[in-house]
Parts: structure tokens; sequence; C-alpha cells
């Protein structure tokens, strides 16, 4: 195998070069193709990814986003690093072509996701730097990274508010207003922030109409 090709790619696509590539080679072995050779696989090198790919998702969350509680940013970690959105965020690396497993073993996302992480176990190896993987992971996970969460993947519109708001010392209550008879009932919520009307949700519930404002009142109050 010679540095020339293939790991010559790969080193540029994830900006670092390697003083010893063999640690490159066995981050891209499967098990399947390690048993057979007699060779070391990426697990190991996996292992220690993992832990640090964690540690840096909760840094870099830490500090964009400090108005989130540690649930939220728990939340926001577990969508980053999920096997299938590692494999998305680094689906056109070059990296996967070169994934050695044993003759007919699909490459999908499990494998393409551990090898992500053996890269960056490999990386910090290899350069005993903390700093230097860092780098990697966000080489890796460039796309993802640049997601809005203070818009996108909340599924808790109300819990945003309330979190958002807490930190900015401001206080948010809802007025409710039933909109039809018993029989089929509908809600209308309006919004507050320090008695300030934001906007209003609808729902079949008071629940659902707050959500609803809750949602609102996010684009709303970025717009400001």
């Amino acid at each position: 195998m010679l540095k020339d090709n293939y790991i010559k790619q790969i080193e540029k696509e994830i900006k670092y070069t390697f003083k010893n590539y063999e640690l490159l080679i066995t981050a891209l072995t499967h098990s399947s193709f390690a048993n057979e050779a007699n060779i070391e696989s990426y697990e190991r090198f996996e292992f220690l990814g993992d832990s640090i790919l964690n540690f840096v998702v909760s840094e870099f969350l830490l500090q964009s986003y400090r108005h989130l509680n540690e649930g939220r940013l728990s939340k926001i970690r577990a969508f980053l690093v999920n096997q299938d959105a590692v494999a998305s965020a680094v689906k056109d690396f070059v990296f996967i072509k070169h994934i050695k497993v044993v003759e007919g073993l699909e490459i999908g996302n499990p494998i393409i996701a551990d090898v992500s992480e053996a890269i960056i176990g490999a990386v910090f190896l290899d350069s005993g730097k903390y700093d230097t993987a860092k780098t990697v992971v966000h080489c890796l996970l460039s796309k993802s990274l640049k997601t809005d969460f203070n818009k996108d993947i909340i599924t808790d519109h109300k819990s945003y508010i309330l979190e958002k708001c807490k930190a900015d010392k401001k206080e948010v209550h809802f007025t409710h207003f039933q909109q039809s008879d018993k029989m089929n009932p509908s809600f209308r919520a309006d919004l507050y922030v320090n008695n300030e009307f934001i906007c209003s949700g609808y729902g079949r519930t008071k629940k659902k109409a707050e959500q609803m404002a809750s949602k609102e009142a996010i684009h709303k109050l970025d717009e400001r």
C-alpha cells in the first residue's frame, strides 16, 4: 500500500498528515477483514475516538448555546453523534471507499460511523494532541455542526422558550381562550414575554396551543 495514493487523499480531506500511516490503515479495517488477515481492526481506535467525539461535540455545544440547559444540550449531542447522523455528515468523504471488509459485507451507516470514530482515535494517537483530534472532528462533522439548533430539531418549543427567556432574565406567561364548544374543543394560547404580547397559537388542547405559540415566538424573538 503506497502512501502516495488513497492515503494522501484521505489526509487531505481530514486536514491531517500521519507520521505513522499504519494507524490510518488500521482505522479503516473492519473486524471481519482483520480476522481473516490476522491483523488489528479499528475497534480499539473506535473506542478512543468515540470518547473524543462526544467530548468535542459537548464542548462545542456548551460554548455555542449558552442559554440551553443540560437536558437540551444532551438531546442535541445525542442527535449529532448517533450513527446515522455521523454517517450522513461524512457521506461524501473518500475514506468510505477504502474501508476494508470481507467480500459481501455491506458497508452501512454503523460501519461508516465506527470508522469515522476510529480515524479520530488514530489521529489522536499519531499526534498525541487533543486539539489536533478536535480539528478532525470539526472537519468530519462540519455540515452538521452548522445546523442552527436555535430553530432546528426542536421538539419541545415551550421548554426552549422558557429556557431562553430564563437565561435572558425574562418572564413568560400564557393566557388561554376556548375557541369552540365543549363537544369539539379548540384553544388559543397567547404568549407574553415580560407582559408584552408576542404571538398566539392554536390547538385542540391548551398544551398544543402553547407549543404552537412557542414555535411562532422562537422566530419572532430571533428577528428582534
